[in-house]
């Protein structure tokens, strides 16, 4: 998907970044579908399609996150590609709470084709707009918090569809227009990103090793203990063994 910045009608600094609003045209192409399940959304297949390029010419903000947000990314060990997609999926759901719309009546993505860097931009899925993403522009202070809020109180590991969005295959994501390298929302990220958008104390994220060491002891089942006499001989086996390896090491 790519948007297109056709004319900017106003901006504004909002704390350290700079929040613009005007008409966007949004280009995208459908190449795949899924299937899912009503009510559960469980994904029951996938294929491929062939259909035309779409162009929607609508209203639309964005916000450019300042360099600094991004480098801080990057020191964490991070993608900040990653974290922004990530605040874009809870954007998504986050914005019609104050605009009073639907969430189908919105959409949001990452892009940087008109702004020199990557932006965050919501728009109304409607030719022309409808006036969601004007109010989005004006509450964007109470949007921001509340995407804040809704990630930090999300009990997952990782990043999930209740915050910032299940991880999605990367071929699922290679979309032709944009070169895409199947960028997986990632929950720390977005975290670092929200806190240094909002001014608030740097969010310190553990190491992605360290995570990912966690989260497999966690999932690891845990096996009976062995018998009292099987673990005796073989700590009887262990100390022989070293007994043998130090003697020829002398």
């Amino acid at each position: 998907m790519q948007v297109k910045v056709d004319r900017e009608e106003k901006s504004a600094k909002w704390r350290a970044s700079e929040i613009c609003y005007g008409d966007v045209s949004v280009t995208s192409l459908t190449f795949m579908f899924r299937k899912i399940k009503f009510g559960s959304r469980d994904s029951i297949g996938y294929g491929r399609c062939e259909l035309p390029l779409q162009i929607l010419e609508t209203a639309g903000m964005w916000i450019a996150p300042p360099p600094e947000a991004l480098a801080a990314v990057r020191r964490c060990g991070r993608v900040p590609g990653e974290g922004l997609l990530g605040l874009s999926n809870v954007l998504r759901e986050v914005v019609p709470l104050f605009v009073m719309c639907d969430p189908l009546d919105i959409g949001t993505t990452v892009n940087a084709r008109s702004t020199g860097g990557p932006a965050v931009y919501i728009y109304d899925k409607y030719p022309g707009g409808l006036g969601f993403a004007m109010k989005a522009y004006d509450f964007i202070e109470e949007i921001m918090l509340a995407a804040l809020e809704l990630i930090t109180s999300c009990t997952c590991q990782r990043g999930c569809p209740s915050c910032v969005g299940s991880p999605i295959p990367p071929f699922s994501q290679l979309d032709p227009e944009t070169g895409g390298k199947g960028m997986i929302p990632d929950k720390e990220a977005a975290l670092v990103i929200l806190h240094l958008l909002l001014e608030k104390e740097p969010y310190q994220p553990p190491p992605p090793e360290q995570r990912r060491d966690e989260e497999e002891l966690q999932e690891r089942p845990k096996g009976k203990p062995l018998p009292v006499e099987l673990a005796g001989k073989l700590r009887d086996e262990l100390r022989k063994k070293r007994g043998l390896s130090q003697r020829n090491r002398a």
